[in-house]
């Protein structure tokens, strides 16, 4: 059930009047007097509000002082024992109070939700983390069947659909580094969405965008182009916030030094005006939080963590960034009145996305990740890290998306886990690698329709390149693409190569993807037939015309090539349309400097003349050693071809970059089953991660048997099944 909470100017005073209504239906109001300390406001709660205070804040209805100092430790996260009850207590009697709790307690039917939406014209007001409200020593969203969120009032509704396809698409971008320290982005997208992708099946399909393949790969203009060619449902962004003059901002990489990356809420209002986005979340400072302006000094630009700069700043803001987005016209926006702690923002993200998928309404996705954070929170009491997580949307919009495609969606992450069987330990992600592949995976055609993956000599033995080629199959079938990973065939010529092993490994995938409709390459077949008993010409604009100009005997090699790739190209068409529109076919060719005499036709045909002109549809990855001295000469050979082609993404796998190999430690265990935490010093679990890996993924399959045992048995790492602790 839902009731209107809105705080009006009082026109008799220089306070507010807050009216409690629902359905239309007035139910009682109150008076809010106010008091100014500088530049902080706060109201004052009529005297029948004021319930019973811990006893070191028992004074604090009429000690201006102690309630300035209470605020200002809560906003700048520097709260000492019994401030958050007493903080949540107070917002409580300002609310709410005993009276107007219990008529709406009365209002409610037994086992209905309670739904406060909360509507604040005032931005000083709307500044107050509202969401702490207790009453009695009870957090009022403690409780899963009570919420509360913010609403914007606007003109006239919103415009975009609410319509969402599944899978949900959501684009990640994290702008801020990774190696920053308040930002800890890895256990966001490394722990959370591709865990819930991979694990328990829910249907979403991710693209990441992040600083780890340099400044221009997360830029403010690379989010807008990934926005208009991925079409996402949800942006997901993690950055830094700050305040330059009264105007607060987000802080985007940029390619070349000197250049401002700052986009304020009229920047990404532009940016995403008309995008189709349906849910905004942002992780950020000043995002969520209707801020206070620059300093005296005219400028500031305070990081996540560092909100006891607040306090000192003198100029008002109208709203927050998230309410400037719901007023643009995007319909659920999610804004964070601070840093919020590794664990609450898993169990949030988790809890949000999972409930949008399940066809939850949005305000009720954000309450369960709310609840979530408070329940797996440690210490949560004195915490308010659960809170910060703000919903704002329209007063008068729907509150639902609408879910479509639960039939039709197939069972994904189990169809990626029967055509590329997962090893243990999990992957570790190669975040630079697999950023460079999800942009393959954009329908349409592509200018580099094939990456290729290299290492060099013996030292790439242990790099995981057959381990990212694995991956980066299961992605693309998670994602609904029809992909297999195809190994070599060593001493073995063109027409053996194509029919025996690459043919072989996509009709077993596909017997997978059809198990009752089976899929055959039957222009291939049809054309090996044709040319066992008469040569082809030389036509070969469409496998139809190539088969009319079968001439005699005695054809060269290169025109039974063109004529194999050519039914292959049309039969890999075929396979895409029954896979579905707007999905691709993604070929992972492992260890292509083993193939011997069909490297060179490799090379020729299945990438530049044949799979490049079908590009629309079909993608291609294939790995290599360039040096192997088994296979110097085809190595170095392909690695040539690659480095030349004007179409092919050519990269190196090397031991972890230092970036990476924090986030791959971290990564590493929060993939586990059930996943683990750390609970000590992050440096010191680092360094011994890095005394044994060494840089060299294959190294982390040996932690299983000593390092991870001991770090359990010391207690520096800890089991955090997030679905047992969700369910107690």
């Amino acid at each position: 059930m839902k009731f209107d909470l809105k705080i009006e100017s009082n026109p008799a005073s220089s306070g507010w009047v807050l009216k409690l209504s629902t359905k239309g239906q007035p139910l009682g109001e109150h008076q809010l007097n106010q008091f100014r300390v500088g530049t902080l406001v706060l109201p004052i709660p009529p005297e029948e509000n004021r319930v019973a205070l811990p006893a070191n804040y028992a004074d604090l209805w009429t000690n201006q002082n102690q309630v300035t100092a209470l605020f200002r430790s809560i906003l700048a996260r520097v709260s000492q024992e019994g401030q958050i009850e007493a903080a949540g207590l107070y917002l409580f009697a300002c609310l709410l109070g005993p009276k107007l709790w219990q008529t709406v307690q009365a209002q409610v039917p037994a086992g209905e939700s309670l739904e406060l939406r909360l509507l604040i014209a005032d931005p000083d007001l709307a500044r107050l983390p509202w969401e702490m409200i207790r009453a009695e020593r009870q957090v009022l969203l403690g409780n899963r069947h009570v919420n509360l969120y913010r609403t914007i009032s606007l003109a006239s509704s919103p415009t975009v659909s609410l319509t969402v396809e599944l899978p949900l698409r959501v684009l990640f971008v994290i702008a801020a580094k990774l190696d920053d320290p308040e930002v800890n982005a890895a256990s966001e997208y490394l722990s959370l969405l591709r865990r819930l992708q991979e694990i328990e099946g829910f249907p979403f399909e991710i693209r990441l965008l992040s600083t780890l393949n340099g400044p221009q790969a997360a830029t403010f203009e690379a989010m807008q182009q990934t926005i208009q060619l991925f079409q996402p449902h949800v942006l997901h962004l993690v950055a830094h916030g700050g305040l330059d003059g009264g105007r607060a901002y987000l802080e985007f990489p940029v390619e070349n030094r000197g250049e401002d990356g700052r986009r304020d809420a009229a920047n990404l209002e532009q940016a995403l005006k008309g995008a189709g986005l349906r849910a905004v979340v942002l992780n950020a400072c000043y995002s969520g939080q209707t801020p206070i302006s620059a300093s005296s000094n005219g400028r500031s630009n305070p990081g996540l963590g560092q909100q006891e700069e607040l306090v000192a700043q003198t100029q008002t803001v109208r709203s927050s960034i998230a309410a400037r987005l719901v007023e643009a016209g995007i319909p659920f926006v999610v804004g964070m009145n601070g840093r919020v702690s590794d664990q609450v923002c898993r169990l949030f993200a988790r809890e949000f996305y999972v409930s949008l998928s399940e066809g939850h309404s949005v305000p009720e996705a954000c309450a369960r990740g709310r609840w979530a954070g408070l329940a797996g929170q440690y210490q949560a009491a004195q915490k308010i890290d659960w809170a910060l997580p703000v919903l704002f949307m329209p007063e008068n919009g729907l509150d639902r998306l609408e879910i479509t495609g639960q039939n039709q969606v197939r069972d994904l992450p189990q169809l990626a886990r029967e055509i590329i069987p997962p090893r243990r330990p999990d992957f570790c992600d190669r975040l630079a690698f697999l950023q460079d592949f999800q942009s393959l995976l954009i329908p349409g055609k592509s200018k580099q329709p094939a990456l290729a993956l290299y290492t060099v000599g013996q030292e790439g033995r242990g790099l995981g390149k057959t381990r990212l080629l694995e991956e980066m199959g299961s992605a693309a079938v998670r994602a609904g693409h029809f992909a297999c990973v195809i190994p070599a065939e060593e001493k073995v010529d063109f027409r053996g190569y194509l029919t025996r092993t690459v043919a072989l490994n996509i009709e077993q995938a596909a017997e997978h993807w059809f198990p009752n409709a089976p899929f055959s390459l039957r222009q291939l077949d049809l054309t090996l037939k044709a040319l066992s008993t008469t040569p082809i010409g030389s036509n070969l604009e469409g496998l139809a015309e190539s088969v009319k100009t079968l001439l005699k005997r005695g054809a060269d090699d290169q025109i039974e090539r063109r004529a194999l790739v050519a039914a292959f190209c049309q039969d890999l068409v075929d396979l895409a349309n029954r896979v579905g529109p707007d999905k691709l076919v993604v070929l992972l060719f492992d260890d292509t400097h083993a193939i011997g005499t069909a490297l060179p036709y490799f090379q020729e045909l299945l990438l530049e003349k044949g799979l490049y002109t079908v590009n629309e549809r079909v993608r291609v990855v294939f790995a290599f050693d360039s040096t192997p001295p088994d296979r110097r000469d085809a190595a170095q050979s392909l690695f040539l071809y690659a480095q030349e082609s004007r179409w092919i993404n050519l990269l190196q796998v090397t031991p972890f970059l230092e970036t990476e190999e924090a986030l791959a430690y971290r990564q590493y265990v929060l993939h586990r089953e059930p996943p683990l935490v750390d609970i000590g010093t992050r440096n010191e679990l680092f360094l011994l991660f890095q005394r044994q890996v060494k840089g060299i993924p294959s190294n982390l399959m040996s932690m299983e048997k000593e390092l991870i045992p001991f770090l359990l048995q010391i207690e520096a790492l800890a089991r955090a099944n997030d679905r047992d602790l969700l369910t107690q």
